[in-house]
């Protein structure tokens, strides 16, 4: 091997895409350690598995690897989906690097989610040891657990918590209860994150962390199956904390990602008028609703938010997004007013996305939606047209025309 040139084993390592086969190469000699080293451990995915979460702890507790780790992500259905094969941890270097041989039966302990979360939770409390660390992912499971035998029937009221849910607050409390900064933490994702308030986001370490973060995607879940969601309190609740500590704090973002399953902006109450982002560059919303029942529907409202950064924006998606109205009344803002608004308004828009998923009905436009809010049901989108909307895909037209002015990207399904 000696007589390879140094040149020739970094294009051979480089050939190599598989973190898992570029951590067996490291193992061959020390020149291979040295070459690939810091791309075999640049990312780190994590499942909720004991070998996974001992991997990581050991990798957090070892100054010569954890230098090299950029971004960690955590992927809670992956391990669901493989539990037991060789691959349901990519991260997991326990075979050749942090001890355990991988052989024979897991003990009953291995396979305690509880033991998994405990070691987890000392992991993810040791985050500041990762000088680079700018990224962290969490790819919680998107199946909602929380039974409703488990709620209070009137209030709505979570009264026994899932394992799942347990996890989620085990980890993300392990990183809101570290007085130590994460400096470099740039990008934070909660995928699939349940909708129910936690003392958690309170911490002032955790405000801290929002400070400090360029890119926020935020997708949560909730249970879409059952009527009435968007009503109970318990939503109400979770919202009211997540606008004061997850989005306000967060004033150097320059990407917003938010979405829900089930239909946010009004009820629940998301007051947008409390956000203003300087450096503000893309937008991303799915299932959050415009205009609707607040103090000033307009500047309260998505809608304003959305021209009240023109200057910087320049992206925008808008997926399964709809106008709110109530029964028996015509909507108060069409969505010609909305794009109208936008052409003047989005100064260096280059990128558009409009999109929602054709339902059955008769409406000549699915991509611009109105839904109705039903007591004890939730939102109900209109699948026929409406008297005042004519003008609505004209509008869109010209702001499509206005974005696209030179030859940028632009669409909408």
């Amino acid at each position: 091997m000696s007589s390879f040139s140094l040149e020739l084993l970094s294009e051979i390592a480089g050939g190599v895409d598989s973190e898992k086969e570029l951590r067996q190469l490291r193992a061959v000699n020390k020149i291979f350690n040295k070459i690939v080293s810091a791309d075999a451990f640049r990312k780190l995915t994590v499942t909720p598995s004991v070998k996974s979460a001992r991997g990581l702890l050991n990798i957090l507790n070892m100054p010569e690897l954890i230098v090299h780790v950029q971004e960690i992500e955590f992927v809670e259905e992956e391990a669901e989906q493989s539990q037991g094969s060789e691959d349901g941890a990519s991260s997991d270097a326990s075979e050749s690097e942090v001890g355990g041989d991988g052989e024979g039966e897991a003990s009953a302990k291995d396979q305690d989610p509880t033991t998994a979360k405990e070691i987890l939770a000392e992991a993810y409390a040791l985050l500041h040891l990762a000088p680079s660390l700018h990224t962290l992912t969490f790819k919680f499971s998107s199946t909602f657990t929380e039974d409703e035998g488990d709620e209070d029937e009137d209030s709505g009221e979570l009264l026994i918590p899932s394992d799942s849910l347990l996890l989620h607050w085990a980890i993300l409390g392990a990183i809101a209860n570290n007085p130590h900064p994460l400096p470099k933490l740039r990008t934070l994702t909660l995928d699939n994150f349940l909708q129910h308030r936690n003392d958690l986001f309170d911490t002032p370490h955790f405000a801290a962390i929002v400070r400090g973060l360029h890119h926020l995607h935020l997708n949560f879940l909730g249970d879409d199956e059952m009527e009435g969601a968007t009503l109970q309190q318990p939503l109400e609740d979770f919202w009211e904390q997540a606008q004061e500590r997850l989005l306000r704090p967060a004033v150097e973002l320059r990407s917003l990602h938010l979405e829900s399953n089930i239909e946010i902006g009004s009820v629940p109450e998301v007051v947008f008028a409390r956000l203003t982002y300087p450096h503000l560059q893309s937008v991303y919303f799915r299932n959050v609703l415009f205009y609707g029942l607040y103090p000033d529907p307009v500047t309260d409202g998505a809608e304003d938010f959305i021209a009240r950064h023109g200057k910087t924006l320049r992206k925008l998606e808008l997926h399964q997004c709809s106008i709110f109205y109530e029964w028996e009344e015509a909507p108060a803002r069409f969505w010609a007013t909305i794009w109208r608004r936008f052409t003047e308004e989005l100064e260096v828009l280059s990128e558009l996305v409009v999109e929602f998923e054709q339902d059955e009905g008769t409406r000549s436009h699915p991509e611009l939606r109105y839904s109705l809010l039903s007591d004890g049901i939730g939102y109900i989108k209109q699948d026929e047209d409406i008297p005042g909307e004519e003008d609505d895909r004209e509008a869109l037209d010209a702001l499509k025309a206005h974005v696209g002015t030179s030859g940028r990207r632009i669409y909408s399904r």
